[in-house]
C-alpha cells in the first residue's frame, strides 16, 4: 500500500496524479488529508483516482502521527511506500521497481535527480527524498515507519541509520521520480515549511529524538529486534571480499596472495570472509571459501557468476578484487561504501567501466544482472563483462569519484612513484604483477609482504637513480626540447621492429623528399648501416648499457631523456661538435619527461614532455612537442616475426624474451608483455594526439599495426556499421 499525507497543497496532488496518470502508472495510495473537515474543502477539486483511499483526520497530525495512523488503518500490508505530495515520477514502472527492491525487509528509494541532496559523506548515496518503501515485515517488526517522538522532520535519518546498519538500503538511480520542492524549483516555501506544530517549533524536538534514539539504545535494540526476526546481521559484522580464478593465467598463488593483502590492511574490528570462483581450488589458502565455478564460464565471463542469486545471500556486501590488483594501504575508508554498484571508471575512458574493482550490496538489481544476461541468451560481448555491466548499468557509481586517488593504475600512475593516498593499484592490462620490474610491486605482492609506507622505500631506493640522473642532467649546459609551434615537415619515427626491413626505400625517399627521420635505439644505428641517415637518435630508457647506440655516430643530432645515464650524455657529447647549436651540425638536446616526481629537477627552459612506458609512445609526444603533426611509423610491430622481434641481432630484457601468444580481429600475433603494453596504450595515446591536430600513419606488418589499422577502419565506418 502507498500512503501519502498532505496539507494546504491540493495543487501539489493534482500534480502528483499528473504525473503518474501520464505514465499509466498509478498505483493504490492510502492518503490523510491533515486538515479539519472544513479546512479540508480546499482539495474537493482533487480527480482522487477511484481506487485511492482519501481519509481527513480530525485534528492536525502532522506528517508522522498521519503516516502512524494509515499503518493503523491498513495493518499488515506487504510494503508500505511513503510519497509526499511533491514527488513527480518520471519512470514508467517507478512504483512496482520500488516495492520489488524492499521486498521484506528493505528499504528502497528512487533517484531524485538531485545532485544537492546528496551528503558529503555518501555521494553515492542521494537523501531519500519525495518516495521511499519499506518492506512490510520491517515495519511490521519494529512496530513502526516514522520513528516514535519524531513530528515531521528527520524521519528519514533514522530510515537511512537504520538501514545502512543492517544494509537493508536499496537506492534505485534507474528509478527517477523528482521532487517538486522549493530547493529544486526555486519556488517559494509555504506555510508547512514553517516547522510549527500547535504552535509549537518542532525542529529541536526531533533533532534531539533522532540523536536520543541512534546514539543511545534505542537504535541497537531495533537492530537486534529485526535481526532476530529476518536472520539479516548488523552489515559491519561480515564483509564478503571476493576473486576469480578460472583458466591456466593464474594459479593459487594469486589468490593467496590477494588475502594476504586484504588481510593486512583489513582494520581489525572488521570480520570478513574470502570467497573465490574457481574451477581449480587445488592449493588455495585456509580460510579461502571455495564457489566452483559454472560449466562454460571461461575467462573474464566467469565473473558473470559474481551476479549469480545464489552465489552470495541477499544483503551481503561484496568487495570484489581482481587477482592483479594490489592493495597498499588501510581499506578502512572503503569499506563503509554503502552504495548501490560501483565500478573503476576506466583509467584511460572516462566514458567506459572497470571490473578489477567493484562493491555492491546484494539485491534484486544485482542479481538481475545474471538473471538478465542469460535471459538475453549469454552474451559474449566485445570487451567482456565490462561491456555488459556497461550496457546494463552506465550510471553505475565510480569508485574514483566516491574515493578519489584511493584506486590508481599501475600503468597510468605508478611509473615513477605511487600516488599519494593510493590504496588499491590496478594492473589492467600489461605487465602483470609478476612481470613488474620495480622493486615495490616484489615487496608488495608476495605472502607477508609489506604496505604503502615500506613499499614508497622499496621504490624511492631504486628510483633514486633515475631522479639523481634529472639533477645531474638539469646541471648541463646543454639545450633543451621547448614547445614548437606547429610547421609542415613530416616526421618519420622508426622503431627496431621486423617489418622495418621491408620499407627502407620508403623511407629513403620520405626523407629525399624533406621528412625528418627520428630513429629510436638501435633502429638508428640499423639504417646508417642500410644507407639511411637518420637526422635524430631518440633515446629514453636509463640504463647505461644503452650508451652502445651511440657507437659509429649514427644520426646528426641526438634527443636524450633527462633520466637517462650520465654516461648515456657524455658519450654522446664526444661525438657532437656545437651542442649549443639546435638545428645546424651535431648537436644534443635533453628532453624532460612529466612524470610524478620529475618537476622539482625540471630546468627553467625546459617544456616537460609527454611520457609513456616506452621509446615508441614518449617519441610521439616528444615530435608533436617540437611542431610535427604528420607522423609515419615504422617498426613498431610490437609482435615476434619468425621468431625475431627486432630487424637487427639485439639483446633482449627478460620481459622482452617472454613470449605471449594474442588473438587481435582474427589474427594470432607473438608478442611480449612490454609490447602488448605498449600496444594497448597505443590505441590512447594516439587517439589523443588525432584530437590534437596530428595524423598518424603506421606502416608495415604486426600487432600494433594490425590495432591501428582495426582503429582506423572503425572511425571510417558507416554510422549503423559502428553500431553493429
Amino acid at each position: 500500500m502507498w500512503l501519502m499525507t498532505t496539507r494546504n497543497r491540493p495543487d501539489a496532488c493534482k500534480a502528483l496524479i499528473d504525473a503518474m496518470t501520464a505514465l499509466r502508472d498509478v498505483p493504490e495510495f492510502a492518503v490523510m488529508i491533515d486538515h479539519t473537515e472544513a479546512d479540508a474543502l480546499a482539495y474537493a477539486g482533487v480527480p482522487w483516482p477511484a481506487h485511492w483511499h482519501v481519509h481527513i483526520s480530525d485534528d492536525h497530525l502532522e506528517m508522522a502521527a498521519a503516516v502512524t495512523r494509515l499503518i493503523e488503518m491498513y495493518p499488515g500490508q506487504p510494503f508500505y511506500g511513503l510519497a509526499c505530495d511533491h514527488a513527480r515520477p518520471a519512470t514508467k514502472g517507478w512504483a512496482a521497481e520500488l516495492e520489488i527492491s524492499a521486498g521484506d525487509w528493505n528499504v528502497a528509494w528512487p533517484n531524485d535527480g538531485w545532485v544537492k541532496g546528496r551528503r558529503p559523506d555518501r555521494p553515492w548515496m542521494p537523501r531519500i527524498c519525495g518516495a521511499v518503501v519499506l518492506g512490510g515485515k520491517l515495519v511490521q517488526t519494529l512496530g513502526w515507519a516514522m520513528l516514535p517522538g519524531l513530528v515531521h522532520l528527520y524521519i528519514d535519518d533514522a530510515m537511512e541509520a537504520l538501514g545502512d546498519r543492517l544494509g537493508l538500503l536499496r537506492y534505485r538511480p534507474d528509478v527517477l521520480v523528482r521532487p517538486d520542492r522549493p530547493e529544486t524549483t526555486g519556488k517559494p516555501y509555504d506555510d508547512n515549511a514553517k516547522r510549527i506544530h500547535k504552535g509549537v517549533a518542532y525542529t529541536a524536538n526531533d533533532l534531539e529524538t533522532l540523536k536520543a534514539w541512534r546514539d543511545g539504545e534505542g537504535m541497537i535494540r531495533d537492530v537486534e529486534r529485526v535481526s532476530q526476526a529476518s536472520g539479516i546481521q548488523p552489515i559491519d559484522t561480515l564483509i564478503t571480499f571476493a576473486c576469480v580464478k578460472v583458466g591456466d593465467r593464474y594459479d593459487a598463488k594469486w589468490v593467496n596472495i590477494l588475502l594476504d593483502m586484504v588481510r593486512r590492511h583489513v582494520p581489525g574490528e572488521v570480520k570478513f570472509r574470502f570467497v573465490c570462483i574457481t574451477d581449480d581450488p587445488e592449493g588455495l589458502a585456509e580460510g579461502i571459501e571455495v564457489v566452483f565455478a559454472e560449466q562454460g564460464l571461461r575467462d573474464w565471463w566467469a565473473k558473470m557468476q559474481l551476479f549469480k542469486p545464489d552465489t552470495f545471500a541477499a544483503g551481503s556486501r561484496i568487495v570484489y578484487l581482481d587477482l592483479d590488483s594490489l592493495v597498499l594501504d588501510s581499506l578502512d575508508e572503503i569499506l563503509s561504501y554503502r552504495g548501490p554498484l560501483a565500478m573503476l571508471r576506466d583509467f584511460y575512458f572516462d566514458d567506459e567501466l572497470g571490473s578489477g574493482v567493484m562493491m555492491w550490496g546484494v539485491d534484486g538489481s544485482t542479481r538481475d544482472l545474471w538473471t538478465d544476461w542469460v535471459l538475453s541468451g549469454e552474451p559474449r560481448l566485445e570487451g567482456g563483462d565490462q561491456a555488459w555491466l556497461l550496457r546494463m548499468r552506465p550510471n553505475a557509481i565510480r569508485l574514483q569519484d566516491v574515493y578519489p586517488g584511493k584506486f590508481v593504475s599501475y600503468k597510468a600512475h605508478c611509473r615513477v612513484a605511487i600516488p599519494d593516498g593510493a590504496t588499491v593499484v590496478s594492473f589492467h592490462g600489461f605487465p602483470k604483477n609478476d612481470e613488474a620490474p620495480e622493486a615495490w610491486v616484489k615487496e608488495v605482492w608476495k605472502i607477508g609482504g609489506v604496505g604503502l609506507t615500506k613499499a614508497r622505500v622499496a621504490l624511492n631506493t631504486e628510483d633514486s637513480v633515475i631522479l639523481d640522473n634529472m639533477r645531474s642532467a638539469s646541471k648541463r649546459s646543454l639545450r633543451w626540447v621547448r614547445k614548437c609551434v606547429s610547421h609542415g615537415r613530416a616526421a618519420v619515427l622508426v622503431g627496431g621492429g621486423a617489418s622495418v626491413a621491408d620499407h627502407l626505400d620508403e623511407i629513403r625517399s620520405m626523407a629525399a623528399n624533406g621528412a625528418d627521420i627520428f630513429a629510436l635505439n638501435g633502429a638508428a644505428q640499423y639504417l646508417q648501416k642500410n644507407g639511411v641517415a637518420p637526422k635524430y637518435l631518440v633515446l629514453v630508457d636509463p640504463r647505461e648499457a644503452n650508451a652502445r647506440f651511440i657507437d659509429n655516430d649514427p644520426a646528426a643530432h641526438y634527443l636524450i631523456a633527462s633520466q637517462c645515464a650520465p654516461e648515456i650524455i657524455e658519450r654522446a657529447i664526444r661525438h657532437t661538435h656545437d651542442p649549443d647549436d639546435f638545428g645546424s651540425g651535431d648537436d644534443i638536446t635533453l628532453f624532460h619527461l612529466d612524470v610524478p616526481g620529475a618537476e622539482a629537477h625540471k630546468p627553467p627552459l625546459a617544456d616537460a614532455c609527454w611520457c609513456s612506458t616506452t621509446v615508441g609512445l614518449t617519441a610521439l609526444g616528444l615530435v608533436y612537442m617540437l611542431g610535427y603533426r604528420m607522423m609515419h611509423l615504422y617498426g613498431y610491430d610490437s609482435s615476434y616475426r619468425e621468431g625475431r622481434l627486432h630487424a637487427y641481432e639485439q639483446m633482449l630484457t627478460e620481459q622482452e624474451g617472454r613470449q605471449i601468444e594474442v588473438w587481435c580481429e582474427g589474427r594470432s600475433f607473438i608478442t611480449s608483455p612490454v609490447m602488448l603494453k605498449q600496444t594497448e596504450e597505443f590505441q590512447t595515446a594516439s587517439s589523443m594526439l588525432a584530437d590534437a591536430g596530428a595524423v598518424i600513419a603506421v606502416h608495415g606488418d604486426g600487432l600494433l599495426p594490425h590495432v591501428a589499422r582495426t582503429m582506423a577502419n572503425r572511425r571510417n565506418a558507416a554510422p549503423e556499421e559502428k553500431a553493429a
